[in-house]
């Protein structure tokens, strides 16, 4: 009998090899590209775990499910990215027009319920929304919607010959005082068996993998020189969802359109804080929330990242003062950077009733033991 030698590692089916080996150096160029991108030493550890998360998310999307097999997949509140907000709970799933689908659950009472249909790709629109406003429930809350190219009696969304995925966002005030909704989604029509799994078709998932991961951290990347290039601690223009060209940086972070944004780069020393003041206008939801660099919201247990309509004091005269500081100033409203120097202020505001009527925050650079003053 033949032995063995155990240090002898056999040859690897070049199949397998290639596509493997492609997908791995990708990987590692992202990972160059993270460190390359001027920050310190937490903002690069934190850059490769950022990674991490859309390589998870993606995985599952590509390698465990499939348009004619889809499954939801959740974003937050462990993986984060694309300015993920702490109050809402996201499910994800890959759809495509060459396959007909039915959704059936139960509303529940959480503040906001939707279902987004988005293109893929660079050129992202998109294609279909339908939120609570126009869902069609049953007397307790049941509700089934279809999802085909045909138009269809009832709940009903358009698959366009471009569409590629399925959010459902769900927002919430108070978690532990809201239902959320419940629900499922199942092909209809012929049944399709899994494929068996080919050295070819591993390849082309990996490949979309990779495309996938790489998307999102091109889109990151370019928010982050966008609001480096802008001044420190002030606040951009509304950027309205509705109003966005297909493709840009904003339909790029796959958006609901009834959301309005405001987005604010701080930049803090040791001993300062930013105070935030703005009148929330009529509207659904509003909230106030941080990011690290890499748009994921902090995962510090119980540090205070964000406030909303639900839990923010407010002044006398009806408006907000918000305090971003790297420790408590004794201030209500205080958010926590968990000692990050730089990072991103969100504010959104969701079906505001007037739209027009939503201004940009006012911001002042102050030292921290003055705040509570």
């Amino acid at each position: 009998m033949t032995r063995t030698d155990p240090t002898t590692v056999p040859e690897a089916p070049a199949a397998l090899d290639l596509p493997w080996g492609k997908f791995c150096d990708g990987l590692r160029e992202l990972g160059q590209r993270v460190l390359a991108t001027p920050g310190t030493e937490r903002d690069h550890a934190e850059g490769l775990r950022f990674l991490t998360h859309l390589l998870r998310s993606n995985l599952e999307r590509q390698l465990d499910s499939a348009p004619e097999r889809p499954h939801f997949i959740q974003i937050g509140p462990v993986l984060k990215y694309l300015a993920d907000n702490p109050d809402t709970l996201y499910d994800s799933t890959a759809v495509s027009p060459r396959h007909t689908y039915r959704i059936t659950g139960n509303r529940g009472d959480a503040l906001y319920l939707s279902f987004t249909l988005y293109s893929g790709g660079r050129d992202v629109r998109i294609v279909a929304d339908l939120n609570d406003q126009r869902l069609q429930c049953g007397p307790d809350g049941e509700f089934e919607i279809w999802l085909t190219p045909q138009q269809q009696p009832g709940n009903w969304m358009e698959l366009a010959p471009d569409t590629q995925m399925l959010i459902v966002r769900q927002y919430f005030l108070d978690r532990a005082q809201e239902t959320p909704a419940v629900y499922k989604i199942e092909p209809t029509g012929p049944a399709h068996p899994p494929a068996v799994l080919t050295a070819g078709g591993l390849g082309e998932r990996l490949g979309r993998v990779e495309r996938g991961v790489g998307l999102v951290v091109d889109t990151t990347l370019e928010q982050l020189r966008h609001l480096r290039t802008s001044e420190p601690n002030t606040f951009g223009q509304v950027l309205a969802t509705q109003t966005e060209e297909s493709g840009s940086v904003v339909l790029r972070a796959y958006p609901t359109p009834d959301n309005d944004y405001q987005m604010c780069r701080f930049e803090l020393a040791e001993d300062q804080a930013l105070v935030i003041r703005f009148r929330p206008p009529a509207c659904r939801y509003w909230g106030v929330h941080l990011t690290n660099v890499w748009w994921q919201s902090p995962q510090e247990c119980g540090a205070p990242t964000a406030i909303n309509a639900g839990n923010a004091v407010l002044e006398e005269d009806g408006s907000v003062r918000v305090v971003v500081a790297h420790r408590d100033p004794g201030a209500a409203n205080w958010l926590d950077t968990g000692g990050r120097r730089e990072g991103t202020v969100l504010v959104r505001r969701l079906l505001p009733e007037d739209p027009d009527a939503v201004v940009r925050p006012e911001t002042e650079l102050v030292r921290t033991v003055l705040v509570g003053r």
